[in-house]
């Protein structure tokens, strides 16, 4: 399939309104109390680093190509990008990471313990996100969503725990269980 100048022009314009969207509909769901200086800014720190949304743009899009309310389905995929800016969080630390877009991450910037906090925080957001779908969804597509969701998560992990323990032990992956690791850690939430 051959993509046009036109139609490349279009997604990307797409992309950069979608984009926008998402931002803010993730930057509204996280608390704005206290302990703000210890959790919820470091919780709007990468969100607010912008980023493509890449993954909950394609949310949006796959629901408006099979006719659906993109209106229902920011809710998943705000819980998308919260779950992607938690696992940043996490990868950050567990590679020693030393910038994230552009900028130093955040365990640099705020401790070890506070950038965990912060990233269990936007994990629990994530599934707290996706129960307002039961008022936005049918309950059926409502749970699937969710259960989906959690399978993201568990291969997620999984293939985080591979790259880690591969580093640990100085092992060196085939091709074949590098692809699997791959596939594991965001293939599974990016399509």
């Amino acid at each position: 399939m051959k993509i046009s100048a036109k139609d490349h022009v279009q997604l990307k314009s797409y992309l950069k309104a979608t984009s926008e969207w998402i931002g803010e509909e993730t930057l509204r769901r996280i608390p704005d109390g206290q302990p703000k200086e210890y959790l919820y800014d470091l919780m709007r720190d990468y969100p607010q680093r912008g980023g493509k949304r890449f993954r909950p743009a394609l949310v949006l899009l796959s629901c408006e190509l099979f006719g659906g309310d993109p209106e229902k389905a920011m809710t998943s995929a705000v819980a998308l990008e919260l779950f992607h800016n938690f696992a940043l969080v996490h990868d950050d630390i567990e590679d020693e990471s030393l910038l994230r877009r552009g900028e130093q991450t955040l365990h640099l910037q705020h401790g070890i313990a506070l950038a965990l906090n912060a990233g269990d925080a936007l994990l629990g957001l994530v599934h707290e996100t996706l129960l307002e779908n039961h008022s936005k969804l049918d309950s059926y597509l409502a749970v699937e969503v969710h259960q989906h969701l959690n399978k993201v998560m568990q291969a997620t992990f999984e293939g985080q725990a591979l790259d880690i323990g591969w580093v640990a032990n100085q092992t060196f992956p085939d091709r074949a269980e590098y692809h699997e690791m791959i596939s594991r850690k965001t293939g599974w939430y990016s399509g």
